[in-house]
């Protein structure tokens, strides 16, 4: 080959390098080299954002000219993509270090291809392709935090940006509060309040108040002086304040009291009411719950004391017990003597025996037998064989009476009677001593009345 040549074309205007400027006509510029061939573009004017068109021909020893082809066609681009980051939405303080970036970037030659991320601008991230927004994460502690962006094109252009944010996850602090000038006592339920808080970082922002530590008032922006209605009652009050920084750190409220009198002055204060912590309000619970369950078992175990006393007083109302065997007591020597008592006892056979029976009473007339023995003569003793045989009479008690009274027997001899009493079991004639409960129901023995015989005189002979 003899020599190689090329040229350079503008698209735009039609308009080629001529190795100075560009102008107009199509200009050939020779290249250095013998088997590799080069042209130093160094000096080429460039325009960016372009299309040029280069093409090549080569002439031989024999001075044959090469036919060119069509040639390469592209853009010039040496311009980096216009690029920029927005942090939060551009807000200036955070509390969080979870942040998100608003990215865009713009690139008219090439066009944008990747992007990646710095905390300091010298450490970045791998390669990434371009998106439009980027959850990220900034480093702790508070301060200033910056965000670096990097942006390439196709023709590797690059540029890189960067944002800050402050991030501020401390709560304010020392708040003060005072009541009328820190007075103890006021008698109007209007008072000012004078307040002061600190936050070096976002800034106190605002304000909240409460009367009872729980329910809190609409936030409203920070002042440090306001008017101040407390609840009107009498006695202690005690008024809550608290406050929040920009990005809403919500710092520990505090509380300053005084005393309302809105009383005569004749009357008494009103005692202060107790108030109590949700500690002292589970004991209290706990210990009403222990006395509830000891009462319990208190009344529990009475009643079964009950139950088991019952339990044995029908038990022994149940039993019955032997009755014992009852003292014979000595018979009085005037009632052996009488007849009454020998028939009671079976032992004269002599006699016969009415009974009759009225609703009140039941009588018994024994009529004697007729004596075969001679009159006893005058001045002799006569015998009980000889002497006249008494009618006994057995008399019963009224109905309602006969289940009240013990079984008596009377013996009532003319004169001056002579009277046993006794309780008489009505078959044996034993006393029997009263046994308490349970009873035994004992039918009545029947009262017989026994008439002495009569003395033997002249007159009865």
């Amino acid at each position: 080959l003899n020599k190689v040549e090329i040229t350079i074309k503008q698209l735009s205007d039609n308009y080629y390098w001529n190795s100075v400027n560009w102008t107009s006509g199509e200009q050939w510029l020779p290249v250095s080299g013998t088997k590799a061939w080069s042209y130093d573009a160094k000096n080429i004017q460039w325009i960016t954002d372009e299309f040029f068109t280069i093409r090549t021909r080569a002439l031989d020893n024999a001075s044959n000219l090469e036919i060119p082809g069509p040639g390469i066609t592209f853009m010039y681009d040496n311009k980096p993509p216009e690029i920029s980051i927005i942090i939060n939405n551009d807000i200036k303080y955070t509390n969080s270090t979870d942040v998100v970036l608003s990215l865009t970037a713009v690139d008219t030659g090439s066009g944008v291809w990747h992007m990646g991320f710095s905390n300091y601008g010298m450490t970045w991230t791998e390669w990434e392709f371009y998106n439009i927004t980027k959850p990220y994460i900034v480093t702790q502690g508070d301060g200033r935090k910056s965000v670096f962006f990097k942006v390439r094109d196709r023709a590797n252009n690059s540029a890189f940006i960067d944002d800050s944010i402050i991030l501020d996850s401390t709560p304010p602090y020392a708040l003060t509060i005072f009541i009328n000038d820190d007075v103890t006592e006021t008698n109007s339920t209007e008072v000012i309040l004078k307040l002061s808080a600190r936050d070096v970082l976002s800034g106190v922002f605002m304000m909240s108040f409460s009367i009872d530590g729980e329910n809190w008032s609409n936030w409203e922006s920070f002042a440090d002086e306001i008017s101040f209605n407390l609840p009107p009652k009498h006695g202690d009050k005690i008024s809550y304040y608290r406050v929040k920084d920009l990005v809403g750190n919500i710092a520990e409220p505090v509380s300053k009291s005084i005393f309302l009198n809105i009383t005569s002055p004749t009357e008494e204060k009103e005692t202060p009411e107790k108030s109590y912590t949700k500690t002292e309000y589970w004991f209290i619970i706990i210990i009403i719950l222990i006395i509830t369950i000891i009462l319990a078992i208190v009344i529990f175990i009475g009643k079964r004391k009950k139950r088991h006393k019952r339990e044995l007083a029908i038990k022994e109302a149940i039993t019955i017990k032997p009755t014992p065997t009852p003292k014979l007591e000595k018979v009085p020597e005037a009632l052996e003597k009488s007849p009454a008592l020998k028939l009671a006892q079976g032992t004269d056979t002599s006699s016969t025996t009415t009974v009759s029976s009225t609703p009140q009473q039941l009588s018994v007339a024994s009529t004697a037998a007729p004596s075969t023995s001679t009159p006893p003569q005058i001045g002799q003793t006569p015998t009980i064989a000889q002497m006249p045989q008494a009618q006994p009479t057995l008399q019963l008690p009224p109905a309602e009476t006969q289940a009240q009274t013990p079984a008596q027997v009377q013996t009532e001899p003319q004169g001056e009677p002579v009277k046993q009493k006794a309780n008489v079991s009505p078959a044996t004639g034993v006393e029997t001593p009263d046994q308490g409960e349970p009873q035994i129901d004992v039918k009545p023995t029947p009262t017989i009345t026994q008439t002495p015989p009569q003395p033997l005189t002249e007159d009865n002979k």
